[in-house]
């Protein structure tokens, strides 16, 4: 049993060993990302330095483990006690300590630095920037996005630091740095922004071509609509004519019936006639003329429409019942609003109460006629049901243009018409919301947007360059007011080999004690020898046996009497593969800037 927990604890210790190479792996990556980029953040510094301490802390943590399983107090004890202990040593010792110890000496360092040294970690944080922007080429390279040209960019300042030569030209060409770098950026950025600006014109563009494509599908509504409504109108008007000839043959019958009822009443009316015209004579009014001829008739006709009509005034059957017959025309009218009791088909519909009654079931069913119409005239219902289907589809275009652009809006507008809509003039000026040196102008040309939006932003660019590369050496001192400045210069150029190296480092010490705890039976690694030798075999081969393809680049930025020579050339031959690790493991994500 004992000896199964002390076989278990390498494959333990091995497993923390590969997560953390992993993830310096990672680290790594990200640290060259930043460190490469033209402008480095000095908050993205900070945080990627405390990540880098906390990393350093684990890895010290994993070298100093390894140094205590080799005696005898914690050789032979099992996997769960080791790692309490590993835990405990990370948490409260190591983490803690390279915390301290990794900012304690960047301050150091940098505390150290005289004004004139912070003048020249300007400059020379400024030659990287021109390096990174292109404005400076060494060996007539400029350099990419490979992850070689990324380690030479990261470490480029602090390596070229001391060389005079290097120092001088950038001091000396300041200005036409500054120059390149403002050329290139602004070609770029002035194309980049004309692009997007462009953008807005052709979305206008696109917005109105598919309105001129909804109207060109509106007037062809219309067109249909138009077309389908012959066949509609002729059923509209074969249902009306159906209803007013029933009302035609209703007429007809109740003249009948009314006539009938007339005629019986004929003998009253004779009777009634010939007494009231003898009480005439008399000059003794019959009373009862006028009551019985309101019964009959719902009227009191005048004595004289039974007389002769020639003249003669004579009072006989045949004068009666001629002018019997034409009250019971008259009395027929008054009970059918004015309808004569024989009519023909066609004069009935053109009787005005008819038209007017006719119109009026037609209208409270929705359909517009004119005022004198009547149940013959095809041509109006023709028009008042293509009338009709033009006002739904004239309804659908106004819904949708209204819902569209906040108003109606006529399906014949102009281009330029159609950009003065407010709608979309609003849509422009949201737009244009980023960009105000436009005044919400989308429409400028090609010089006038480089003159109001371009050009100033270059001139803003190179005062804040100039603010960020430069300063009056006296005030770069500790008591000076551009004392910060000159402090984040020098920290630019610390950071990154400092964090790259101890990171590299670390790594390295984690994948030598996986690479012998995963192998704890092999006898070519039981001895301590063999291991110091094999280790020493693998920092001789990742600094010599795999050389920058910027070799020769770093020559020329290194001085021969550098004091920190050897360990550049080793971490610039070793990071990249670290990165392409990283980069992978990180799925490929980079900081751009």
């Amino acid at each position: 049993m004992e000896s199964q927990k002390r076989t278990l604890w390498p494959y333990v210790f091995g497993t923390i060993s590969l997560i953390y190479v992993l993830l310096e792996f990672v680290f790594n990556a990200d640290l060259v990302d930043l460190a490469s980029s033209a402008t480095p953040g000095a908050d993205e510094m900070e945080a990627i330095a405390l990540r880098g301490e906390t990393l350093s802390g684990i890895g010290l943590a994993i070298a100093l483990m390894t140094l205590l399983k080799l005696t005898k107090p914690l050789k032979d004890r099992g996997p769960l006690l080791s790692l309490g202990i590993f835990t405990v040593m990370a948490a409260f010792a190591t983490v803690p300590f390279m915390r301290w110890a990794q900012p304690a000496l960047i301050d150091s360092l940098v505390d150290k630095t005289t004004a004139e040294e912070r003048s020249s970690a300007l400059g020379l944080n400024l030659f990287k920037f021109g390096v990174a922007h292109g404005a400076i080429q060494l060996k007539g390279q400029q350099l990419g996005t490979t992850p070689e040209d990324k380690t030479l960019l990261a470490l480029l300042g602090p390596m070229a630091s001391g060389n005079q030569k290097i120092e001088s030209i950038v001091q000396a060409n300041q200005k036409t740095i500054f120059d390149r770098v403002l050329i290139g950026t602004g070609n770029s950025t002035s194309a980049s922004r004309w692009n997007e600006y462009q953008q807005i014109r052709q979305d206008v563009a696109s917005k109105y071509n598919q309105y001129v494509d909804s109207a060109n599908k509106y007037e062809a509504s219309l067109m249909s609509a138009s077309g389908k409504t012959g066949g509609q109108a002729s059923n509209a008007l074969a249902a009306i004519r159906q209803g007013v000839e029933a009302d035609y043959k209703r007429h007809l019958e109740a003249g009948r019936r009314f006539e009938d009822s007339l005629l019986a009443q004929e003998s009253v009316v004779s009777a009634e006639v010939r007494k009231y015209a003898q009480s005439i004579n008399s000059r003794s009014p019959s009373a009862s003329y006028a009551p019985a001829m309101q019964r009959i008739y719902g009227f009191t006709p005048d004595i004289e429409q039974y007389l002769s009509i020639d003249g003669s005034r004579k009072l006989n059957e045949q004068t009666i019942r001629s002018g019997h017959l034409r009250q019971v025309d008259r009395a027929f009218a008054l009970k059918s609003d004015g309808i004569p009791r024989n009519i023909t088909l066609n004069q009935f519909l053109h009787h005005p109460t008819v038209c007017k009654k006719a119109r009026a079931q037609v209208v409270a069913k929705g359909m517009s006629l004119p005022g004198n119409w009547c149940p013959d005239d095809e041509v109006a219902v023709t028009a008042s049901v293509s009338n009709e289907a033009q006002k739904r589809v004239r309804a659908e275009w106004e819904k949708g243009t209204k819902a569209k652009f906040g108003q109606v809006v006529e399906p014949s507008l102009t281009e330029s018409q159609f950009r003065n809509l407010p709608s979309v003039q609003r849509n422009i000026r949201e737009a244009l919301a980023k960009a105000p040196c436009t005044k919400g102008n989308a429409y400028l040309s090609a010089a006038q947007f480089k003159a109001a939006c371009i050009t100033p932003e270059l001139g803003k660019q190179r005062v804040e360059l100039k603010s960020a590369f430069s300063a009056p050496v006296a005030q770069l001192g500790d008591d000076g007011i551009h004392s910060d400045k000159g402090r984040q210069a020098v920290k630019a150029l610390v950071i990154p080999p400092v964090a790259m190296a101890i990171s590299l480092f670390f790594s390295l010490l984690a994948a030598m004690n996986l690479l012998f705890k995963v192998l704890p039976n092999k006898a070519l690694f039981q001895s301590k020898y063999s291991k110091g030798a094999a280790f020493a075999a693998l920092l001789i081969w990742l600094a010599l046996a795999t050389p920058s393809k910027h070799s020769t680049m770093a020559e020329l930025v290194l001085n021969d009497d550098h004091g920190y020579r050897g360990i550049y050339t080793w971490v610039m031959n070793a990071e990249p593969a670290v990165y392409t690790i990283g980069k992978a493991l990180n799925g490929g994500s980079s900081r751009k800037g």
